[in-house]
């Protein structure tokens, strides 16, 4: 068996190792840490002809959810609370969300720290009355199924309406020619904050889409206010020590970005719409 990040799992099903390779032995994969787009379970499960067990966990408490390993999965979720794990969802007041909507993951566990070194603080911060706050946004549904939908710190609030980039990066991953992609805020001065959407395509792809193409793609399939105001195609998107896609190097470059933008349109006497 294998234990992966997602990026190891794109890469395992990008390279042509599996045609070279007998991987018959193999028969279990897991993957975490980071959400595993439903494009790329698809392409593993064409390739090997099983799924892959997704499933999440943090430092502080080992694993705490999980699909079964050789039973039926939920794809696109992290699945259900293992040993004695509980897991709730909580709003921002520490009430528990209905069912199905999204907030704050918390738990308790018999495996979970009980402080962290030297730091009362953020050990107070972490730990109240029992449960762990993630900091990670979830949702559960019906069947007691968990769903990552990324970190609170990612969270875009634009004109007061959250946005989750994992939702916008999701429906980017539908798109054909989409590799890789990442959707960040940038701060507006009017709105909070803008979303802003970076994409690598997949190589040797044809028709090649545009940034207009694909923003297009998105706002087909989502509400008005989640669009991402420009699309960045780039040759490959940056990664972080992890393998992870680099997210707050994005952020950092993001501004810069869309002024080149809307200094070449402005040159060029295009008309933003």
């Amino acid at each position: 068996g294998l234990l992966l990040l997602p990026t190891g799992l794109d890469e395992l099903v990008e390279v042509d190792e599996h045609d070279r390779h007998d991987l018959s032995a193999l028969r279990w994969v897991a993957c975490g840490g980071d959400k595993v787009p439903l494009e790329l379970h698809r392409r593993f499960q064409e390739i090997l002809g099983w799924q892959v067990t997704e499933g999440i966990g943090m430092t502080e408490c080992s694993h705490y959810a999980s699909n079964p390993p050789f039973g039926e999965k939920r794809l696109g979720s992290v699945g259900r609370a293992t040993g004695r794990r509980e897991i709730r969802i909580i709003d921002h007041t520490g009430d528990d969300v209905a069912l199905g909507k999204t907030g704050e993951i918390v738990l308790r566990s018999p495996a979970q720290m009980d402080r962290y070194w030297d730091n009362p603080a953020a050990t107070a911060d972490a730990l109240r009355d029992g449960w762990l706050h993630t900091g990670d946004l979830g949702r559960i549904d019906a069947d007691g199924y968990l769903w990552f939908m990324g970190r609170s710190k990612e969270l875009i609030v634009r004109a007061g309406s959250n946005i989750v980039p994992q939702e916008v990066e999701e429906i980017l991953y539908q798109h054909p020619a989409v590799h890789l992609a990442c959707v960040v805020g940038l701060p507006d001065p009017h709105l909070g904050e803008r979303v802003e959407a970076y994409a690598s395509l997949v190589p040797g792809v044809e028709p090649v889409p545009s940034s207009q193409d694909l923003r297009a793609f998105v706002a087909d399939r989502l509400a008005a206010y989640k669009v991402p105001d420009h699309v960045f195609v780039l040759d490959s998107l940056p990664r972080n020590h992890t393998g992870k896609v680099d997210r707050h190097l994005l952020e950092q470059q993001i501004a810069d970005d869309v002024a080149n933008v809307s200094a070449s349109r402005e040159a060029s006497g295009e008309v933003h719409a």
